[in-house]
């Protein structure tokens, strides 16, 4: 029987404990106390990290820095996570896994994220999302899906993307597509602005064009899409949506890690 030692993340973690112990493998989650001996599996968050050298452990007051959990692993024991990062996993006395990379775990995620993002929008909103005019940037896994569940509820739907294969595919389909570059166009009409994408395109002269009365939401990873201190002086309001299926899906989105995890530990 594996030892299994689960740190970090929110609620889906505490649940992945539980369903593990459910299908016989001796599973503890880290809590204040520390653990008195090495386990055979360490299983880290999605992501693993806040910030590449700290712990995601949004439930802890405590900061645990990544390096300081090697001592809880016994040597050649796997640790798994998600988005783990490079440096985290240079130490050869340990076997990585990061099932971020898990295609279909990662499909899962972005649907639980998408339809997350819609409860988001009409509860800081307190507004319906038909006739809301409602600009997504970014048409990865999350901003496509997003887009294709706003627009049967009758949302007035932008997308904004560099990708000119993209920008000729929703023309085909006939929804409105800006280029990254003419975003500033539309800003001044939109009621709410969903962020996917990683890069810095809120900031300067772009945050002036955005309606006072606008809110943005932001799904993306570090480094964001906004500048939230230049946003703040601007007087706009801005919602920070991380971590959205363990908000609003624990249980579905436990399920979604376990499946991934499951292919690994038995290897």
């Amino acid at each position: 029987m594996q030892n299994i030692l689960v740190m970090g993340g929110d609620k889906r973690q505490i649940l992945l404990t539980r369903r593990l112990n459910e299908l016989g493998y001796n599973a503890v989650y880290y809590d204040k106390e520390q653990p008195g001996i090495a386990f055979d599996t360490l299983i880290l968050p999605y992501p693993a990290a806040k910030d590449g050298v700290t712990l995601n452990a949004p439930l802890s007051k405590e900061n645990i820095l990544l390096n300081d959990i090697y001592k809880y692993v016994r040597p050649g024991g796997k640790i798994l996570g998600g988005n783990l990062p490079k440096d985290f996993c240079n130490n050869p006395n340990f076997i990585f896994t990061d099932y971020a990379k898990d295609e279909i775990l990662l499909y899962k995620n972005a649907v639980l994220t998408a339809q997350a993002a819609l409860c988001l929008i009409m509860n800081e909103t307190q507004k319906p999302l038909s006739n809301s005019k409602i600009t997504v940037v970014g048409l990865g896994r999350i901003g496509g899906l997003l887009s294709e569940y706003l627009l049967p509820l009758g949302a007035d739907v932008t997308v904004v993307t560099g990708n000119s294969k993209k920008l000729a595919y929703c023309k085909a389909k006939g929804i409105r597509a800006v280029n990254t570059k003419n975003i500033g166009g539309i800003l001044g009409e939109s009621d709410v602005i969903v962020n996917t994408s990683p890069n810095s395109l809120f900031c300067g002269g772009v945050l002036t064009q955005i309606k006072k009365d606008a809110v943005y939401f932001e799904l993306a990873s570090a480094p964001y899409g906004i500048d939230f201190a230049a946003a703040e002086k601007c007087g706009i309001k801005t919602v920070k949506g991380f971590g959205l299926p363990g908000r609003y899906f624990s249980i579905s989105a436990c399920e979604c890690i376990l499946e991934s995890i499951l292919k690994h530990l038995g290897e």
